[in-house]
């Protein structure tokens, strides 16, 4: 091949190659360097913040946690899980995220995990102070509610749903009944602790709902309580979006 051609045809394919690599990175026009472009297509690319999520079932204790995120404010997302199949709506094995296999676990916004309702609802509580008592040791006073909730209420519950035999079931719910009574006469106000309710006020409207599905009569204290409650807008939406009446 001549000289002058071999050089017109390299000359070509270089031209070729060029025009094909300034493709392969964006934003690269000519006159700007693939480095920059690189950087350029980064940064209109970057990730927003974590988003929470929040694991849940339907009408279950998690109830609370989710009534709580919405009065917090608290951007996050819902991830639904089937309690029987242990699988996420989004096709994850939940044993992998929570070994617990039960909810309600949290997402936090770094990366790491909570579960258990006594401590997810503190958290919440710590991000909006507002939603624990204000009085002196609020904290303390906080933690001791949702532990007498979790210990002498909701635990109670496993025995009324899987009892172990019609005894235990009576049972349970004679101490249930019993509990109630006892947390009527505890309010501050028109909530547990006053004017303003808490994560704890949270907690306790799902126990309630709980007992009215079992048919556990509960005092005109907590009857008006719950529908104080019900008519908030946070927990009208947490349970909008729970499919729960």
């Amino acid at each position: 091949m001549p000289g002058a051609a071999m050089r017109q045809l390299c000359q070509s394919s270089s031209i070729a190659i060029d025009a094909r690599r300034r493709t392969l990175v964006p934003g690269v026009d000519g006159g700007g360097t693939p480095f920059a472009a690189l950087k350029r297509f980064s940064s209109s690319h970057e990730k927003g913040p974590p988003i929470m999520k929040l694991y849940y079932s339907p009408g279950a204790c998690s109830l609370a946690d989710h009534i709580a995120m919405h009065e917090a404010d608290l951007t996050f997302e819902r991830i639904r899980v089937d309690l029987k199949s242990k699988e996420t709506e989004t096709g994850e094995q939940f044993n992998r995220i929570n070994p617990k296999s039960y909810v309600p676990t949290l997402e936090m916004d770094d990366g790491q995990r909570l579960t258990e309702n006594i401590a997810i609802l503190s958290w919440v509580a710590q991000r909006k102070p507002a939603l624990a008592p204000n009085s002196e040791p609020g904290s303390l006073r906080l933690l001791e509610m949702l532990a007498f909730i979790s210990t002498e209420i909701h635990k109670q519950f496993s025995r009324v749903f899987k009892p172990t035999s019609d005894a235990e079931a009576t049972a349970a719910r004679e101490k249930l009944g019993q509990r109630f009574q006892l947390i009527a006469t505890m309010f501050k106000g028109e909530y547990l602790f006053g004017s303003e309710a808490s994560v704890a006020d949270a907690y306790l409207f799902t126990m309630l709902l709980w007992a009215k599905k079992v048919g556990i009569e509960v005092p005109e204290k907590l009857r008006n309580f719950a529908e104080l409650m019900r008519a908030r807008p946070a927990v009208q939406l947490a349970m909008k979006h729970e499919g729960l009446d």
